[in-house]
């Protein structure tokens, strides 16, 4: 008796062990790939230096400017151009002021969606980007439509804030940050160059 419970005793404490090692090896494995992760994927975006008095100080300009450029009745020329890249038709709207690209319009279709953004400049700078998004329940059927809205304001060429409909401010984790200055900017850039050749 006193054998099969020291027997028993022995098996259990193997077990004990076996499982306190898995674990740790567990442990070592998630820590390994967030590593291995961290390395394959680095995100480096700096954090804006900017305090709260300074970003809201940017936003009140930023919606001065925008507010202003939306008062104008008579601009000096606009200019329309087809946009080539898009599914099923597209068309960019360029606003000129004194000879100024004060705003850009680009208006996107596809299948099931409609994306509308509004660029806002001031002195060639990027400060506000206005963007509406349809999105059809079912291809050209426009019936049961979800709206969304975001706006978002930059700053020395960086997004700052951004607001989206339905929510009172997204998040500027990094990634989001990388991914919409990119798009945003390289669009922009595309934008000025297309404006240029039809000049």
């Amino acid at each position: 008796m006193k054998i099969k419970t020291a027997q028993l005793l022995l098996v259990i404490s193997v077990i004990c062990i076996s499982c306190t090692n898995h674990d740790k090896s567990i442990v070592s494995t998630k820590n390994n790939l967030e590593t291995l992760a961290d390395k394959i994927n680095p995100v480096s975006v700096k954090k804006d230096s900017l305090n709260n008095k300074q970003v809201e100080s940017l936003i009140n300009e930023i919606r001065g400017n925008f507010n202003q450029i939306n008062k104008i009745t008579k601009w000096d020329k606009i200019k329309k151009e087809f946009l080539e890249r898009t599914n099923e038709g597209g068309e960019a709207k360029f606003f000129y002021l004194n000879s100024e690209l004060k705003k850009i319009r680009t208006d996107q279709m596809g299948e099931t969606f409609r994306l509308v953004r509004e660029y806002y400049l001031d002195n060639s700078r990027l400060l506000f980007v206005f963007e509406s998004f349809e999105q059809y329940h079912l291809p050209f059927d426009r019936s049961n439509s979800k709206y969304y809205e975001s706006r978002k304001y930059f700053h020395n060429h960086k997004l700052f804030r951004r607001i989206n409909s339905g929510k009172a401010e997204n998040p500027l984790n990094e990634a989001s940050v990388i991914n919409d200055q990119k798009e945003i900017l390289k669009e922009l850039e595309n934008l000025k160059i297309l404006q240029q050749i039809s000049l």
